[in-house]
């Protein structure tokens, strides 16, 4: 009954929120306002995209990679085609590698 844990995931979850963090803080002065209140903008602003980083951190190799497949199929920009590819690429290599 005693047996011992074993982590199915290796992401260090201190690091992946400090990275969220950090993402949410460059997204800030990134300029995005939307709603055009200074104070709510850097709150949404700086949630949505520590969520969406910590998510993407904490996710399986294979969700990111659909993801940016995903984007790389649907983007209409040539540019935006080409980096979503190179995402999709470096998700399926972290996916054969097996590594987080």
């Amino acid at each position: 009954m005693n047996e011992p844990f074993v982590r199915r995931n290796r992401v260090d979850e201190r690091l992946a929120l400090a990275v969220a963090a950090v993402g949410g803080v460059a997204a800030v002065f990134a300029g995005a306002e939307p709603t055009g209140s200074t104070i709510i903008d850097a709150l949404l602003v700086f949630v949505a995209v520590g969520v969406a980083v910590w998510a993407s951190a904490s996710a399986p190799w294979w969700a990111p990679a659909a993801a940016a497949g995903i984007a790389a199929v649907i983007a209409l920009d040539p540019l935006l085609t080409g980096i979503a590819a190179a995402a999709f690429g470096v998700g399926l290599y972290i996916g054969v590698k097996q590594r987080d």
